[in-house]
């Protein structure tokens, strides 16, 4: 039976990008808030209670907090639950193009297996993108501050099997990568 697991992202979070209207202009005052200066309304996003994309559920973060609000790929470790996951899917967003890049995973015996990790333009708004058994697939858009549509989006991808439980997960470390929230699929 198919398992999910969230990943708690929120002590690892470095990157704010969700704004209300009246917040917009103080926050552009912080360096390295927002994407190009613009912000992410959240007054536009879907309800993230029980947030479900494409069948997967996803813990997004709350969007009223003031702090940060998504994970900037910068190489961070995260300790996970053991076990034998099969699959990993991220609701995140590129800046400045799209990208591609490897998670690389640990295993309780110490060898690490890497999985795919693409993501897409948040100003494209490409309805699919697929890299062999992978698909990347606008999971929502949202207005930003200037009245256009960015875009969220869900991508999928296999982690190879292993025999032994996975113990850890880094991200890669590129910082047009953000990462709204990610869920782990058991075998």
């Amino acid at each position: 039976m198919t398992h999910y697991r969230f990943l708690e992202l929120t002590p690892f979070v470095n990157h704010k990008l969700l704004a209300s209207p009246d917040q917009v202009n103080l926050l552009r005052e912080i360096p390295g808030a927002g994407i190009a200066r613009q912000f992410l309304l959240k007054d536009s996003l879907p309800s993230i209670e029980n947030l479900h994309v494409f069948g997967i559920p996803f813990h997004f973060p709350d969007p009223a907090g003031e702090e940060r609000d998504n994970l900037v790929c910068e190489g961070q470790s995260l300790q996970i639950v053991p076990d034998n996951y099969s699959s990993i899917h991220i609701l995140g967003l590129a800046e400045w193009g799209d990208f591609r890049e490897n998670w690389l995973f640990k295993c309780v015996d110490g060898k690490q297996i890497g999985a795919d990790l693409y993501l897409l333009d948040w100003s494209c708004g490409s309805t699919i993108w697929e890299w062999e058994d992978h698909s990347c697939m606008v999971a929502f858009k949202v207005m930003n501050d200037g009245g256009a549509y960015q875009y969220v989006y869900y991508y999928k991808s296999d982690i190879p099997r292993t025999e032994v439980p996975i113990t850890s997960i880094t991200f890669p470390f590129n910082p047009n990568m953000h990462l709204f929230a990610v869920t782990l699929q058991t075998r």
